[in-house]
């Protein structure tokens, strides 16, 4: 026969106590030293790790995240101390003026952090500096293939198109300072995966091994909105500078 319990009320209450005041004794966290996560926090932090075609580990910028740089931990790794911000916009759309007339403001947006709060978080995190010059590359003959119905681009190929720009020496080599940031054309559609920009992720950073180096890059997803576009592409170049190879700050 089933046997059922009832806990009465004053037990239930007693035990409800108890725990308020075992969390009301725990430490809180020193000042400049990373909270510890709630659970659905971390594994918030773990689900920005996607899987690319080839199997590798991707680092998302979901949709509603915000740049909340004091929820980051420190997990040992590598972080990029002096970034430079090598921007590269791929696709036809950018040949068009009023895309166009974006690049500039696009293409300055971690020289643009100086002197910001930002930029003080990231200095807290052994970033030293953001002033590096910026270098600024335009090709609109990436992808030109692509049929008109599947202009999809994996991570696979935005690889691919870096190796090429590099190999032909368009672009400067890797140095452990360049962070090859990749803005998409409007009719582009990124992909990683089974997941699809603008509707799975916002943003991303990944990186992969050259004869010159490793290649550290984000990839940004066309967004129509000025302002939305610049604050993705900051957040992504953030989260690379902190864990550009995915073992420093998530």
């Amino acid at each position: 026969m089933a046997k059922y319990y009832v806990l009465s009320p004053m037990i239930l209450a007693a035990a409800l106590v108890a725990t308020t005041a075992l969390r009301a004794q725990e430490p809180a966290p020193a000042r400049g030293q990373s909270p510890a996560l709630a659970p659905e926090r971390q594994t918030d932090a773990e689900d920005s790790a996607v899987f690319d075609d080839d199997g590798g580990r991707v680092f998302i910028v979901r949709r509603g995240q915000t740049l909340d740089l004091s929820s980051l931990k420190f997990h040992g790794g590598e972080i990029i101390s002096q970034p430079r911000q090598v921007s590269i916009f791929l696709g036809n759309g950018w040949s068009d003026p009023s895309n166009r007339r974006r690049e500039a403001s696009l293409a300055a947006i971690l020289t643009g952090l100086v002197g910001s709060t930002e930029a003080a978080e990231l200095e807290e995190r052994g970033v030293t500096s953001l002033a590096l010059q910026p270098l600024q590359y335009e090709d609109t003959g990436q992808f030109q293939s692509l049929a008109d119905g599947d202009q999809s681009v994996s991570d696979l190929d935005i690889q691919q198109a870096l190796s090429t720009l590099l190999q032909s020496q368009r672009v400067t080599p890797p140095d452990g300072s360049n962070l090859y940031t990749v803005f998409l054309s409007p009719e582009l559609q990124s992909t990683i995966g089974g997941l699809l920009g603008r509707k799975h992720y916002l943003a991303y950073h990944n990186f992969f091994h050259v004869d010159g180096g490793q290649v550290r890059y984000v990839v940004v997803p066309f967004e129509a909105n000025r302002k939305a576009a610049r604050a993705v592409a900051t957040q992504g170049l953030v989260n690379a500078i902190l864990n550009p190879v995915g073992n420093g700050w998530f």
